[in-house]
């Protein structure tokens, strides 16, 4: 307006005709007035805005579970992300509907966007899709989507409910659309369910793996079961053990053994392909298993001159003289030995050193004889040992699980007097007929038993020609025990090689292994000590090989491996290495007071825990009932026991020990095929009722459990089309074969536009039409002002 009036005063600031200002004046007042005409007139201004597009929502479900894993090139989940890509590039479908994806296995989850699936993999244990449909329900926003896409193989739990819901859909007017995985030909499978073995194993111990194999299409058909460490930088693939199989259909157990060394194992347990199965992804399962190194106890009785003689000097003033035996155990840092040789009349001595003597003498209480784990006797007579001592080591070795070996000699087994004492019964062999021999010119040769698999005493070396070529060459002893008869569950290791003998007559047992209660037991006929184990000592092999050190070390770990728990106050176990769902575990425990001393004396308490809480999800319950017959005071009322609480341990005292039955829930959590946890126990002292705290801990221990389940969904890997297309037809969905037919689907689907919206405004109150109006009167009341006529 300022400026209109800067231009009019300098058009008009000189001197104009009359004529001229009078039509400017009119001009203007003709414009002002038509311009308040205009406005008396009442116009309006209509601005008009399309409507919102209104995109149907899409609901795309895919199964998530195991049996998606299935596929010779691609799986059946890879096939399904496939798909639906291939959709989207082909037609824009976040143009045509609001997609939203949903993967379900034994729950429902939702996947934020598209990109993500391919990151996803099936792992879920069971296929909830009746539970997945219910709860995909409470996703729907104001008003139902257009439909639901499930991408399903159809092997899905209570299929009479998922027809229940499909009709329920139908109702709402929400179809379900199927895209079941491509058709394949009538294969078979062979999948490794599960693999149970120990966490924690001892080093140089055998260790057993528990397979479980499911198949169908291939009974009676012969395959492989193998545990291999698969290749590294840094090693090629290993074979720990194979074992071959005939497949029976259905599930079916395969035992494995392989042997500890001193390294912790990654291995997966594999089963080999079989021609033209549906896949083999499932063929394989990844199993780790941790070196637990305790200290192995050995205490080394020796009643030998030769062992005597050997010890008499040691080589420092302040060190403590070793016998041979000693020095080949001491090469294994987690071997301890103490020596006890013949002293004055008919004791037992420590050797001692030059410096001075210490007196020792064999246990004569059970704490004593508890902190060993293995007792080698050689060449000592039962009178060196009271019937006090003789009966710990027999209840040393039955109950808690306790290596002894006895070795021949003069003084050993019926030449000294053990045939009327109690280990007699503990031996694996009867002395009926057991005699010292010198063989004089003729030497007694050890020929070790060939077996299908070498016994963990004989494994020198990890490969078999190689190990058998070193036994090949065991030195000859002069002189051994000759007439040991095994007992009928004994197990001999090496007989004495006779050239003269033929084929099929009986050869001298010379080693002979067995079990006793919890421990196990041994009879060598060959001293430990000199002078008769010189030879094997000292010249099995070269000197760097130390084969004699890796007998004596084998001889000791496998005697010992039942006693790694033998120190312990607190012992717990169960009667079975794994469940199935519905079981019951039988769970037992002893406690020893200070006196190694089995009691019922304390206070046992256990919980549940599992082997990691990633592992249960949210799941709060263990698959545990709770025992009836113990009293629940944590005010929890849910017929399972929670997660870490607390109950006790009923003792009995008939048998000395603590026993309660706990019942497994029929079924595991999400459909799992397996699920391990661990029973902690804790033992305390001098808990006083109605107190909070249990005492003072005395010790505690736990057992892990392995409870393994057959799931419905791992017993058929075809594709259940029949379920499938009732779905579609239940629901009048339609059946998708290709992604050109969702991106059909999709794209036909109706779009909707909203009503437009109109927003209407007096012409009045236009910016630009009062300006007008204002620049006219304004422009008209300069002129007659500049020329005077205001």
């Amino acid at each position: 307006m300022l400026l209109v009036s800067l231009l009019l005063r300098m058009h008009f600031g000189r001197v104009a005709p009359p004529v001229r200002r009078r039509v400017s004046l009119l001009a203007l007042r003709a414009v002002s007035l038509l311009a308040l005409l205009f406005i008396l007139a009442g116009p309006t201004w209509i601005e008009e805005t399309p409507g919102d597009v209104i995109r149907p929502d899409l609901f795309l479900l895919l199964d998530s579970s195991r049996s998606m894993e299935i596929g010779k090139e691609r799986s059946r989940w890879s096939d399904a992300v496939a798909a639906v890509d291939a959709s989207c590039r082909q037609l824009p479908l976040a143009e045509k509907a609001s997609l939203q994806y949903f993967r379900f296995g034994h729950r429902l989850a939702a996947v934020p966007q598209a990109q993500e699936l391919a990151a996803l993999q099936p792992t879920d244990s069971d296929t909830r899709l009746a539970e997945a449909l219910r709860q995909l329900t409470a996703r729907f926003g104001r008003r139902p989507p257009a439909g639901v896409v499930l991408f399903s193989d159809g092997q899905v739990r209570d299929p009479e409910t998922v027809g229940e819901l499909a009709r329920h859909y139908q109702r709402r007017g929400i179809p379900i659309h199927v895209y079941p995985p491509p058709v394949s030909a009538d294969q078979g499978d062979v999948a490794v369910v599960a693999a149970v073995a120990p966490p924690r194993v001892r080093k140089y111990s055998d260790v057993e793996v528990q397979v479980f194999l499911r198949s169908n299409g291939y009974t009676g058909q012969r395959t492989e079961v193998s545990l291999i460490v698969p290749a590294s930088d840094q090693h090629s693939e290993e074979i720990l053990a194979s074992v071959p199989i005939s497949l029976r259909g259905g599930v079916q157990t395969v035992p494995l053994t392989y042997r500890s060394d001193f390294k912790s194992r990654k291995f997966e347990v594999r089963v080999a392909a079989m021609p033209d199965e549906l896949t083999d992804r499932n063929n394989a399962l990844p199993v780790s298993v941790q070196i637990d190194r305790p200290k192995i106890r050995v205490l080394y009785v020796d009643g030998s001159d030769g062992t005597a003689r050997s010890v008499q000097t040691a080589p420092s003033p302040t060190s403590v003289p070793r016998a041979p035996l000693q020095n080949a155990l001491a090469q294994d840092e987690d071997i301890e030995c103490a020596l006890l040789i013949r002293g004055a009349g008919q004791t037992l001595t420590k050797p001692p050193t030059v410096s001075g003597g210490t007196t020792f003498r064999f246990p004569t209480t059970p704490g004593e004889l508890s902190a060993f784990d293995c007792v080698i006797l050689s060449d000592v007579s039962a009178d060196r040992f009271t019937p006090a001592q003789l009966d710990l080591l027999k209840d040393w070795v039955e109950q808690r699980g306790g290596g002894l070996v006895m070795a021949g000699g003069p003084n050993s087994f019926a030449a000294g007097g053990w045939k009327s004492t109690v280990l007699a019964d503990v031996l694996p062999v009867n002395l009926d007929e057991a005699r010292w021999t010198e063989a004089g010119a003729n030497s007694v040769i050890v020929q070790p038993v060939q077996m299908q698999s070498v016994h963990p005493v004989w494994q020198l070396l990890p490969e078999r020609q190689a190990n058998q070529k070193i036994l090949d060459q065991i030195p000859a002893f002069p002189a051994a025990t000759i007439g040991l008869r095994p007992k009928s569950s004994a197990e001999i290791l090496a007989v004495q090689k006779d050239p003269e003998k033929a084929a099929g007559d009986r050869l001298e047992p010379l080693i002979v292994a067995g079990r006793d209660g919890a421990g196990r037991t041994m009879a060598i006929a060959w001293p430990a000590g000199p002078p008769e184990a010189d030879a094997f000592m000292n010249n099995w092999g070269a000197a760097s090989n130390k084969n004699a050190a890796k007998f004596w070390r084998n001889v000791v770990y496998w005697l010992s491996e039942n006693s790694s728990i033998g120190r312990r106050r607190l012992v717990a176990n169960i009667d079975k290495r794994y469940y199935k769902p519905g079981d019951a575990i039988q769970l037992r425990a002893v406690v020893y007071n200070e006196s190694a001393q089995a009691t019922t004396d304390y206070h046992l308490w256990a919980m549940i825990e599992p082997q990691s809480f990633e592992s249960v999800g949210s799941e709060l319950f263990a698959p545990i009932r709770w025992p009836e017959a113990v009293v629940r005071t944590s005010g929890e009322q849910h017929p399972r026991i929670v997660w870490g609480e607390e109950f006790e341990l009923p003792r009995n005292t008939e048998t000395g020990d603590y026993r309660l039955t706990l019942n497994l829930a029929e079924r595991l959590a999400g459909g799992m095929s397996d699920q391990g946890f661990r029973i902690e126990i804790t033992a305390y002292e001098g808990s006083p009722a109605g107190k909070v705290s249990h005492g003072t801990q005395v010790d505690s221990t736990s057992v892990e459990v392995q409870v393994l389940d057959d799931p419905f969904e791992q017993q058929n890997t075809s594709t259940n089309q029949v379920l499938l297309k009732e779905i579609a037809a239940l629901s009048g969905g339609q059946w998708i074969e290709s992604p050109d037919q969702l991106a059909n689907l999709v794209g036909a689907l109706p779009v909707e536009v909203g009503p437009s919206t109109e927003r209407r405004t007096p012409l009045w109150s236009q910016w630009w039409l009062l300006a007008l109006v204002g620049s006219a009167l304004t422009a008209e009341w300069l002129i007659r002002r500049l020329h005077g006529m205001a």
